[in-house]
């Protein structure tokens, strides 16, 4: 049986996540309590248009360990940002309201405690399970592969469940010029650049709600804007 790993910060971006958030919330907390290790959920709110700012409120009146803070534009990559600025403890973990596992940080927060800096959970390497549709996986396997060409990415994925040493990531985080989906991408390069520590693990991933392929469509102008930025900015660097 493993033992408790130390005290945790679940940081999680929610936007517009009125019809799930509820249900996950509640299920993520009886399922972190379980682990016995003190812990908070540090919900970050990021310009919702719909009622998750005022269920949030309501959340965090409820669950002892949820904590939140809300900002006023949806941006996924700055809410992480202030997460992970904002949150209490050293060792903190990254996931989505409709995609986070108690198995992964009961993985991961040791590998830190060993001497990781970053632990990133993928969807892609070798023992890892991806039950999301195929084209999803096309979609994540062919950005891999861009990364691999663009910045020598040896890694398998960017994305996803992060468990991270804040006094570590903290200041990489900060240096960071892009935002929405592509901070991960980022913050993954950065780290791995500045000789830190970047430990993968696989983990299984399922989508719990209708993909909106539209949503992915609309990004990829911008996601190819960021990369041209990105490109840029670590061949300065």
């Amino acid at each position: 049986m493993l033992s408790a790993p130390g005290a945790f910060s679940l940081v999680v971006p929610v936007y517009n996540e009125a019809p799930i958030l509820a249900e996950s919330l509640s299920g993520m907390v009886a399922a972190f309590d379980a682990i016995g290790s003190e812990y908070e959920i540090f919900i970050c709110e990021n310009g919702s248009t719909d009622d998750t700012q005022a269920l949030t409120r309501d959340l965090e009146r409820i669950h002892s360990p949820v904590r939140a803070d809300f900002l006023p534009t949806p941006n996924y990559g700055l809410a992480l940002k202030h997460g992970i600025a904002a949150c209490r403890h050293e060792m903190v973990v990254l996931v989505n309201i409709d995609f986070w596992s108690v198995d992964f940080v009961r993985r991961a927060l040791p590998l830190l405690e060993e001497g990781a800096d970053l632990v990133i959970g993928s969807k892609v390497m070798t023992g890892s399970n991806d039950a999301r549709p195929f084209l999803r996986r096309a979609i994540t396997r062919s950005f891999n592969a861009l990364l691999h060409r663009l910045f020598d990415f040896r890694g398998t994925d960017t994305h996803g469940m992060k468990a991270l040493r804040k006094s570590r990531l903290g200041p990489i985080a900060g240096q960071c010029v892009t935002d929405r989906s592509l901070f991960d991408t980022e913050l993954v390069l950065r780290a791995g650049r500045s000789g830190l520590r970047v430990v993968e693990i696989p983990v299984e991933v399922r989508e719990i709600r209708q993909p909106n392929y539209w949503s992915v469509v609309r990004r990829i102008p911008e996601t190819f804007i960021n990369l041209f930025r990105l490109v840029l900015e670590l061949w300065r660097a």
